[in-house]
């Protein structure tokens, strides 16, 4: 329904539709068998025209079909919308067995500009195990080149010579669809009604019989992806991760090594993976030493088939149950996996898998290691489990479009595992295929700036981040660097207004301190209020922070009205911690 399909492609896409609807058995209720049918319409955005409740007798289907309006917009055409919308909510809801199959036919007069959309919906379909069937009347593009794989060469997946196959009813020989490796993507270009293969259609994608498939339209599992990549998991092991949560950890990683070839001569041979597995942090780790943060379960070359890779996550991967140290792990994982291994690989992954969120003291670490990472060719893919994770951090750590590069699962089951790693295969294909840059253009600015650094910071002041020790750290919005403009602007705002104007702003919960230099010397003014009130600090529950290095505090209790004592280990807490009784009364107790 987009602005420039005409009446005659709308009555050609509509008789398609008709035609594949025609041998269909309608399922009459919510048991396993026949199909339940849903159309809708879109544009740039996408409307229910018949939901899969809406009818149970064929007749009264086809009568609603038939009555379908084209309805004139403005609106582009935007077939990667659609295909999530179908995804996410079309088949939110479906029937259970172990013959149903999911079905999306997207009929399109034309191509589609969207192809991050596009490559996202791929990604999706492949992990909810959704088949799609894409009939263009006219080239897609996008769409050829999300549905397609490449073979050895970089070449992509179309016959030099077309297989063509004689169907029942079909007057001539016609060529076989595109497809991927698995034969589940299919993509039709039926520019004329000549080219038309309903009965394809009909065999291969609506009626496929899993348990005796036609030959020429046979489904397989997809391969192990055979990609040039060097691949890093960083795993969460601190003490917030539950034990079931990195159980699941361990068997994600374990399974998903046998969804891409393993390099079996990884000191030798430029082809096919290599897998290092890094996790943080041990014990009394405090990010004081950047060793100290991480623990190398084995290298890039340590290990050349999966089987040894399994053998060491299930006998000797271990949780350490410190405190989580997910920036500093990225640092040393860069430094000493990545740039330590010779003969690097085309493609440069890390995968971190999150359970909790980083401590206070490597917030700051977290923030400019991942966007130099990015900067530095690597591609950032993060998995987090459970409901602690924050989803700043997971930003950072997750290249863009985030949709593709970032796995949110919550309570992971089995269920969600399988998507999980379906997803994660899917994603290595679209790497190999190389459709997303990294780092992406947005980036340039602030890469730029990063390599520029210590210069610039000498030539125009220096930009500090005060954290303000009353705050506690999972309330803080994260800060983000400001740009040379932003802090040329800033200085230039200063330098200008009246004295009691200059610094008036505050940088979200963070506090920004500007130093000036000109020909008095420094001039330094710090941006940020007061404490807040008694109210606020009295109001919150006691937090012994998140370090180790344990000293004697007071903190008013709410339901006793009273202040006691508690040991407070640093980094991070919270408001209501105070350094004598007397400080604690005055501000709580004495004010209720």
């Amino acid at each position: 329904m987009s602005e420039d399909v005409t009446p005659v492609s709308f009555e050609r896409m509509k008789g398609i539709m008709k035609s594949l609807l025609k041998d269909l058995s309608i399922s009459r209720s919510n048991c396993p068998t026949g199909a339940r049918i849903s159309v809708l319409s879109y544009n740039t955005n996408i409307k229910y025209l018949i939901r899969f409740s809406d009818f149970q007798r064929k007749h009264l289907l086809m009568e609603a079909v038939q009555g379908i309006p084209l309805e004139k917009s403005s609106g582009q055409r935007n077939i990667g919308r659609a295909m999530r919308f179908v995804a996410r909510n079309a088949f939110k809801r479906h029937r259970q067995g172990a013959l149903i199959r999911k079905v999306a036919v997207f009929l399109t007069a034309g191509p589609s500009q969207d192809a991050a959309s596009i490559n996202t919906a791929v990604l999706e379909f492949s992990a909810l195990d959704i088949i799609p069937a894409v009939i263009a009347l006219r080239e897609a593009s996008n769409v050829r080149e999300a549905f397609l794989v490449r073979r050895d060469g970089d070449k992509t997946l179309t016959p030099s010579k077309p297989n063509l196959v004689f169907y029942e009813n079909d007057s001539k020989e016609k060529e076989d669809p595109m497809t991927d490796d698995t034969g589940q993507f299919k993509l039709f270009v039926w520019e004329s009604k000549e080219e038309e293969r309903l009965n394809y259609v009909s065999l291969c994608s609506l009626c496929y019989d899993t348990c005796n498939p036609v030959s020429q339209c046979e489904i397989v599992d997809p391969p192990p992806v055979n990609i040039n990549m060097d691949i890093a998991y960083i795993m969460d092991g601190s003490r917030d991760v539950s034990s079931e949560e990195f159980e699941t950890m361990k068997e994600f990683v374990s399974k998903m090594l046998d969804y891409f070839a393993i390099a079996s001569l990884p000191f030798e041979s430029d082809k096919e993976a290599r897998v290092a597995l890094v996790q943080h942090a041990p014990p009394n780790n405090s990010g004081t030493e950047l060793s100290s943060s991480v623990s190398e379960e084995f290298d890039l070359t340590t290990y050349s088939t999966k089987d040894l890779m399994k053998t060491h996550i299930q006998e000797s991967l271990h949780q350490l149950e410190g405190s989580s140290a997910v920036g500093h792990a990225l640092e040393w994982t860069v430094n000493n996996v990545f740039l330590e291994a010779d003969r690097p690989r085309k493609h440069k992954v890390i995968f971190t898998i999150l359970g909790s969120k980083t401590s206070a003291w490597d917030k700051e670490k977290l923030l400019k290691m991942s966007l130099k990472a990015k900067c530095r060719g690597f591609t950032m893919f993060t998995l987090a489990l459970g409901g602690e994770a924050d989803d700043s951090e997971m930003t950072e750590l997750s290249s863009v479009p985030m949709e593709q590069h970032l796995l949110q699962m919550g309570k992971v089951h089995k269920l969600e595992l399988s998507y999980a790693l379906r997803f994660s295969q899917a994603f290595l294909n679209l790497l190999k295929r190389e459709l997303n840059l990294y780092p992406p253009i947005n980036l340039q600015e602030k890469c730029d700036n990063l390599d520029r650094g210590d210069t610039y910071q000498q030539a125009v002041g220096i930009t500090d981040r005060i954290l303000f020790s009353g705050l506690k750290h999972n309330d803080l919005l994260q800060p983000s660097e400001l740009s040379r403009k932003n802090v040329q602007n800033k200085i230039l705002k200063t330098t200008q207004g009246p004295k009691e104007e200059q610094y008036s702003q505050i940088e979200n919960k963070y506090f920004t301190s500007i130093s000036i230099q000109n020909g008095d010397g420094i001039e330094t003014e710090e941006r940020f209020e007061k404490v807040q009130r008694a109210k606020d600090a009295c109001s919150k529950d006691m937090d012994i922070g998140e370090c180790e290095n344990y000293t004697l505090k007071w903190y008013y209790h709410k339901q006793q009205n009273m202040c006691s004592q508690f040991w407070y280990g640093g980094c991070g807490g919270n408001k209501n911690r105070f350094e004598t009784q007397e400080e604690c009364d005055a501000l709580c107790v004495v004010s209720l």
